[in-house]
């Protein structure tokens, strides 16, 4: 990955809001429960 463009991603998820970082870690966490099931 260029760095340039890792910047931006982390630029972008600095500027989410809490609720949706906990969202998103939220879903992440689903997903990642339902690999380990399967």
């Amino acid at each position: 990955m260029k760095k340039q463009s890792y910047w931006r991603c982390f630029l972008a998820r600095c500027q989410k809001s809490r609720g949706e970082l906990k969202f998103e870690r939220f879903l992440h966490f689903l997903f990642m429960k339902e690999c380990l099931a399967s």
